[in-house]
């Protein structure tokens, strides 16, 4: 009976040895999804409570690792040894020595609970409830022990001291309790998986055209789109990094259509007035170092980067390092007051905005509600019907239109193509309503009257292009891949390589002079419309200014349908002036 009140105390310390083992196993099943699952949803956890109880913030954070080993790896292996200490006071004759052996595991475990603790608050910002709990049980455990040495007198000094001699006088029971922990500590060390370490980045995707709006935002992705998807978002956020990954293979299956533009939003008090707590603690940084990386043409590859190493400290002299950036360009860089402010008002933007998580993204200033909204968006605007018109002009949109805009336009116009793409997004967006008509206007005084000095020297060509691409089903694609700068260079094999066009087709009706001549009649149309500049816009007959054309086309559909009317049929074309 006495024997079964001594053994008592180490029954109650049963219930919390396996509680914490279970503890421990679920967090480092926890930290292993965390890193290794692409559809583990950031917050799904039961512990996961809100920004200050996040168990998915305090495992992807570096803290969370300790000697090669997740520190919740360690508390499995803490709980194997305490477990043992417990079952050996159920099965020894004598407490003392059992309680000195808890004793020390207990208390270097309560000891770790303390750091643990106060990195957990002061330095990661979030607390972790199981962890927390590990740390109560570990406390609870100690407090049993001393509770224990405390009835039974047992001076803990002398009683490290018999432990000691006790292990000296059975070696083997030393010996096996040191393999033991050695044959795990190498077991984790040599064949559990260190899916945490910083992986090197992905390479950017260099098939894509990159660049800086006008107002200085990084994109990537299609010269001339037809849908720009705005991404509000922040380096040190998971689910960020998870969504950005899914939208550039979006945007690289659709890169002569879709851009994608950045914009900074990061959950960080040090820039972002709506966060009152540190959250981020990095993420204002990493916003600049992305900005600053943008000066030397590198914003991708160091988005990349700082995606893929979330919990890797950055600075510029790493960033540098990495990308080969000019460090000392990037440290002066990061000095600007400029950078600062550009990711204030990023910030500023969001709020507007009203954004309250990240990653957030936008299409025409709304919110899409998922990858599948964005996706559906852009098949309905790149899907448009098309066709030509009865004077043998390419059109895109309505079959039956209640708006039909005539566009005049130059391949080697920067204007020509801004506005055509703005024109295009309208049509887009109205695909039963809307018709767009191309009209060759090329500023080349190959082809064209007006002009009498070299300007744009490949317009006439280009147009050709375009012209037999129609007659192959292709004009749209020719059309858009034209407009971009980077092919005004183009050659008719270049671009039957690009749309898998009949090249011998290709280049022997662009060289036919029943195709210069139908371009020279189209030019004179727009001359006897007294076009002197491109782009032109009419609707009805009549010329509307860019500034005003949107406006028009949404006043018109807004108005009761009528038929529409074509556009004006040019009187006969007089002889060409001579060319000064």
């Amino acid at each position: 009976m006495m024997m079964d009140r001594q053994k008592r105390l180490f029954v109650y310390m049963i219930p919390f040895v396996v509680l914490g083992f279970a503890f421990a196993i679920y967090l480092t099943v926890l930290h292993i999804k965390v890193f290794n699952q692409a559809d583990f949803q950031a917050d799904s956890s039961v512990c996961s409570i809100g920004e200050k109880a996040n168990c998915e913030t305090v495992a992807e954070n570096p803290y969370s690792v300790f000697l090669f080993m997740p520190v919740s790896v360690w508390g499995i292996l803490g709980y194997l040894f305490i477990g043992a200490g417990v079952i050996a006071g159920l099965l020894a004759r004598s407490r003392r020595l059992p309680l000195v052996y808890l004793l020390a595991f207990v208390g270097f475990a309560c000891c770790t609970a303390l750091l643990l603790g106060y990195i957990s608050i002061t330095k990661i910002s979030s607390i972790c409830i199981f962890c927390f709990g590990l740390y109560f049980l570990n406390f609870s455990l100690l407090g049993l022990v001393v509770y224990g040495l405390w009835r039974d007198r047992i001076n803990p000094f002398k009683g490290a001291l018999e432990l000691f001699m006790w292990f000296i006088k059975h070696p083997l029971h030393l010996g096996g309790l040191g393999a033991t922990g050695i044959g795990l500590l190498l077991a984790g060390f040599l064949w559990y998986p260190r899916y945490w370490v910083p992986a090197t980045a992905p390479a950017t995707d260099l098939s894509m055209a990159t660049g800086m709006t006008e107002d200085g935002h990084p994109w990537i992705g299609s010269e001339s789109p037809l849908v720009v998807i705005a991404e509000y978002s922040d380096f040190e956020c998971p689910a960020c990094a998870r969504y950005h990954g899914q939208v550039r293979e979006l945007v690289a299956r659709n890169a002569d259509t879709v851009r994608l533009v950045h914009y900074n939003y990061p959950l960080d008090k040090a820039c972002n007035p709506m966060l009152t707590e540190p959250y981020h603690l990095a993420a204002c940084e990493r916003a600049k170092l992305g900005l600053c990386a943008a000066r030397q043409g590198k914003f991708w590859q160091a988005n990349d980067l700082m995606y893929a190493n979330r919990n890797t400290r950055f600075s510029a002299y790493r960033l540098s390092l990495s990308l080969e950036l000019d460090e000392a360009a990037m440290k002066a860089c990061m000095a600007d007051p400029k950078i600062a402010e550009h990711v204030k008002a990023d910030v500023a933007r969001g709020n507007e905005l009203k954004l309250d998580e990240t990653p957030a993204f936008f299409v025409d200033g709304v919110r899409m509600q998922g990858l599948g909204q964005i996706e559906k968006l852009i098949t309905e605007r790149t899907r448009l019907e098309s066709g030509v018109d009865g004077q043998g002009r390419p059109w895109i949109g309505a079959a039956k239109p209640d708006v039909t805009v005539h566009e005049y336009s130059d391949y080697q116009c920067p204007f020509c193509s801004r506005e055509h793409r703005k024109v295009r997004r309208i049509v887009a967006q109205n695909p039963t309503r809307v018709r767009l008509v191309h009209h060759h206007f090329p500023l080349d005084q190959a082809c064209n009257r007006l002009v009498t000095k070299p300007f744009h020297a490949r317009a006439c060509v280009l147009a050709k292009m375009a012209t037999c691409a129609s007659k192959q089903n292709a004009f749209w694609g020719a059309n858009d891949l034209l407009f971009q700068k980077a092919n005004h260079g183009m050659t008719e094999k270049d671009l039957a390589a690009r749309l898998k066009l009949d090249e011998a087709g290709l280049t022997a009706c662009v060289k036919d002079a029943v195709t210069a001549e139908n371009l020279r009649n189209e030019i004179e149309e727009g001359l006897l419309l007294k076009l002197d500049s491109t782009p032109v816009f009419m609707i009805d007959g009549k010329e509307v200014p860019i500034q005003r054309l949107k406006q028009e086309i949404e006043k018109r559909l807004a108005a009761p349908a009528t038929a529409a009317v074509p556009a004006p049929a040019p009187a006969p074309a007089p002889a060409p002036a001579p060319v000064p």
